[in-house]
């Protein structure tokens, strides 16, 4: 028979789970209530592990240390009642003296209709549901907790799309990728890596021993896993919209960069068609550059061999053939006119002079025989009228001459 202290502990216990009942029902901790109940369906049911009474006590008393402050009735009684678990399960006892107290009369049943279930199909069964129960709980509690882990939640994602049916890929190797993502986290966050070790066991489970479509029904009945199914066909699509988007993303810029090649090609072939036509200009205009440096030589050439002509022809005082040759000259090479307007100047000046002594000679001869001019005085004199007629010279020359038609005698 129960001693009187553990009879005392074991109203204790049921004190305690009444307590965080009553507490741990509020909807922002979801995730430690579903830990609780299986804590408390551990109590009397056959299917007790102590391994598994260990995981569940793990992850529930940093919850309880977590919010001693926060709501300390919680945080104590969720304390007391796993110290009491750790003491009272397993222990042959505890059921009977339930009983006798009429104690936790709740689970007592549960754990009647269990052994009351016929053994084989129906245990089977009744497995998967416990372990779709175990899974929808860790789904729902590990969805918000791997975000902040991008190794995991790539793999996370793909085994619920399988588990959801939004995706029919095989998820072993995902599986295997949050074993070892957990492994790698042991020792800094322990029962997050225990949830991922379960949750990827659990689905791991169904998948080899190709029971899925009978764990997919035993979650369909759970509201969790209904709203995770429609989350993960929205989160579906938007994977494909932004695969899309990443695929039209690229193809853009494969067109842009596709452009630019063909932009760099042009500009190339510009670079190298200008430089060709430079290339053709300069030599095209070394080669009108020779040619014009050629002809201004020969210009030059001819140019002064033409005024060297003029220069004879003044040294021969044949003052008119001198003043032709030069304007040919300036016919040559009109740049250098201030050079021939020179030489003109230089013969008017010359001629000035000689036409002035011609005009004295002409007076001399006329008032000795004033109807005759000197032949050769006259016929230079003539030729100098016809090269320069507006000069004060030739006219006094023309005056003189039609005087001395006319028979007058004033010179």
């Amino acid at each position: 028979m129960a001693s009187l202290v553990f009879e005392n502990k074991v109203k204790a216990w049921e004190k305690s789970r009444l307590e965080v009942r009553k507490y741990i029902s509020d909807p922002q901790f979801a995730e430690q209530d579903g830990y609780f109940s299986e804590v408390e369906q551990m109590a009397f049911g056959g299917s007790f592990k102590k391994k598994e009474l260990d995981e569940r006590i793990m992850q529930l008393k940093p919850f309880a240390r977590g919010i001693a402050n926060k709501d300390p009735k919680l945080s104590g009684a969720l304390n007391l009642f796993l110290s009491l678990c750790e003491t009272l399960y397993g222990n042959g006892d505890f059921e009977a003296v339930a009983r006798r107290l009429k104690l936790a009369s709740d689970l007592l049943e549960i754990a009647r209709d269990e052994r009351a279930r016929p053994s084989g199909g129906g245990n089977a069964r009744r497995i998967t549901e416990e372990d779709a129960a175990r899974w929808d709980v860790l789904a729902n509690g590990l969805w918000t907790k791997v975000r902040g882990y991008e190794k995991a939640v790539f793999d996370f994602l793909c085994v619920l799309f399988y588990v959801a049916e939004v995706r029919r890929d095989n998820p072993s190797a995902n599986l295997r990728s949050l074993m070892l993502f957990a492994n790698q986290i042991s020792a800094k966050d322990a029962i997050l890596a225990g949830e991922i070790q379960r949750f990827a066991g659990l689905a791991d489970k169904y998948v080899k021993n190709g029971k899925m479509g009978e764990f997919r029904q035993s979650l369909r009945t759970r509201s969790t896993y209904l709203r995770l199914e429609e989350l993960c066909r929205q989160i579906d699509l938007d994977i494909r919209k932004k695969e899309d988007e990443r695929r039209r993303a690229e193809e853009r810029e494969a067109k842009e960069r596709a452009r630019r090649e063909r932009a760099e090609r042009f500009r190339k072939r510009m670079r190298h068609r200008i430089k060709v036509v430079l290339g053709m200009a300069a030599v095209v205009l070394a080669v009108v550059l020779g040619v014009r440096y050629f002809d201004m030589a020969r210009m030059d050439t001819k140019f002064d061999e033409q005024m060297a002509v003029g220069d004879r022809w003044l040294a021969e005082k044949d003052y008119g053939r001198a003043v032709a040759e030069y304007r040919k000259a300036l016919q040559i090479d009109s740049g250098r006119a201030e050079e021939v307007n020179g030489k003109e100047a230089y013969v008017q000046s010359v001629m000035r002079a000689e036409f002035g002594m011609l005009l004295d000679e002409l007076r001399t001869i006329l008032k000795a025989d004033r109807n005759r001019f000197n032949d050769d005085s006259g016929q230079r004199l003539d030729r100098m009228l016809e090269i320069f007629p507006e000069d004060e010279a030739a006219q006094r020359y023309q005056r003189m001459r039609e005087r001395q038609q006319k028979g007058r005698r004033k010179y």
